[in-house]
């Protein structure tokens, strides 16, 4: 007998497959994108069936919905942007959705089918949470995100009080930080030290204060006119609290409770609706096209705006060089400044800085070029739009490059999960934590931002700092506890 969930997963991929097959062979006005519905509510049907097993599958989910889907459907159904795009672009942005739906899918699911073995046994779960190695990871990956949180704080206070002074549009223009360097990479350490932390799956108890800091941290930085980062992070910490659901839940009760999760689902439409509200005030009462729904719908108009990065890249794809490599922006801005640039002579020699015509047109940053060409005068202003890694994957990679890098995020997504529920490394849970932070912005941002955490030392350092102090203090109480047996003897 074939059990409910194999049924339900093959079921389940004959339909996704069907989906893209038919998707593809009638392109028509609007099947496409009937179809790529279809199939995410049938990936977040397979990751509602169990839904602590695939936190970060469901959460991504949310992010993709929130930032494309939502926006393709509201215009498609009730014709919300005007902007009057081609047939032909609007079946290209359904079948870039579709194609990224199903790599997404299949990528996760072909790394949750693998089994890791060693001499054929799978490994064994070696953390012990309360051991002193863990506890000695955790009590200094806290003070550092004490320390560093502090600085954390004072380089979003210092965009604050610009964007206060000055307006939202001018910081992406003439902001120029007025906080020490020293003092703005101590800060960029604090979201390290935080995943660090969480990775030692510390008790309720001590997760207390950090986390509210967190949050604090979050909501305040909604004073620079941004949301994406409060409502990413407050994803990520939502995925975290059905990780350690299923992970290492406290004995008394789970970190995420039934009660809780009703809470957070009531209040999630009263968020919509403040997010919406903030997005008012910040446009001067004035939220476009937006403004003629209701708040709930017209955050996700608001927030769906990022379809039509997919759109404009390819209504001015003409235009686009052919030698930036947009999937990678944070790749090759890093790769500028080191000595590989030259050692290798690679010749990354595109332009990096503000919003203005170099940036744009001699630039390696999809959103620029985009956001310059759709709307040149509000750009040169500050305004403009974020970027979008299935705009960047297909610009580099064409329809293929969509799918493969979606079949990756599916992978990450996936296999993120499975080493965490494997109890066997938590330095790579925190470097995990750190993908996933990354994954959740993509559909509003850059494909590489996965990567970049990776590249500067202030990002990945916080990691072997603590795992070298841990590992010095683990081996001197090793080596304390052999003097005393032998003392003893």
């Amino acid at each position: 007998m074939i059990s409910a969930k194999k049924q339900q997963l093959t079921i389940s991929l004959s339909l996704i497959m069907i989906a893209l097959i038919l998707g593809s062979i009638f392109a028509s006005e609007s099947l496409v994108l009937i179809i790529a519905s279809i199939v995410f509510v049938l990936i977040i049907d397979y990751s509602l069936y169990s839904f602590e097993k695939n936190a970060f599958l469901f959460c991504f989910l949310i992010c993709f919905f929130t930032y494309l889907l939502s926006g393709q459907l509201a215009d498609r159904v009730l014709g919300v942007y005007n902007y009057n795009f081609s047939q032909e672009i609007e079946t290209h942005t359904d079948l870039c959705l579709l194609i990224s739906l199903v790599g997404l899918f299949i990528g996760y699911y072909l790394v949750n089918k693998i089994t890791i073995t060693i001499n054929g046994r799978k490994p064994k779960a070696e953390i012990d949470y309360e051991g002193y190695y863990c506890r000695s990871a955790r009590k200094l990956s806290r003070y550092v995100f004490f320390f560093t949180y502090a600085f954390f704080v004072l380089t979003v206070i210092d965009k604050i009080l610009f964007v206060f002074r000055y307006g939202y549009v001018s910081y992406y223009i003439n902001y120029t930080p007025s906080i020490n360097a020293l003092f703005r990479i101590l800060g960029a350490m604090a979201p390290s030290a935080f995943c660090m932390f969480l990775a030692t799956m510390p008790t309720k108890k001590e997760a207390k204060v950090p986390l509210i800091m967190y949050v604090m941290y979050l909501l305040l930085t909604l004073g620079t006119g941004r949301r994406i980062n409060m409502m990413t992070g407050f994803v990520f910490l939502f995925a975290y609290f059905l990780c350690r659901n299923s992970v290492n839940p406290d004995k008394e009760k789970p970190w995420l409770t039934r009660t809780a999760f009703i809470r957070i689902m009531v209040a999630v439409p009263v968020l919509i609706m403040l997010m919406y509200l903030f997005e008012y005030i910040r446009s001067d009462f004035y939220v476009g096209s937006s403004a003629d729904y209701a708040p709930i719908l017209g955050f996700f108009v608001r927030q769906g705006t990022s379809i039509n990065v997919i759109k404009f890249t390819e209504k001015f794809s003409s235009g686009l060089d052919p030698e930036a490599k947009y999937s990678f922006y944070n790749t090759i801005r890093w790769l500028q400044g080191s000595f590989l640039n030259n050692l290798l002579d690679l010749n990354y020699d595109f332009y990096f800085g503000s919003q203005s015509e170099l940036t744009a047109l001699h630039g390696t940053n999809l959103a620029d070029y985009v956001s310059y060409n759709a709307m040149r005068n509000t750009y040169l202003r500050g305004g403009g739009w974020g970027s979008c890694y299935i705009a960047e994957l297909y610009v580099d990679f064409g329809y293929m490059g969509v799918f493969l890098g979606n079949v990756l995020y599916g992978m990450l997504l996936g296999g993120v999960l499975k080493s965490i529920r494997s109890r066997n490394n938590i330095w790579l849970t925190a470097c995990g934590f750190l993908i996933v932070d990354a994954l959740l912005k993509a559909p509003r941002a850059v494909f590489d931002g996965f990567i970049w955490n990776f590249l500067y030392f202030y990002n990945w350092g916080v990691i072997l700092i603590v795992f070298i102090i841990t590992q010095y203090s683990y081996q001197q109480k090793l080596k304390m506890e052999e003097n005393l047996k032998q003392i003893s003897r």
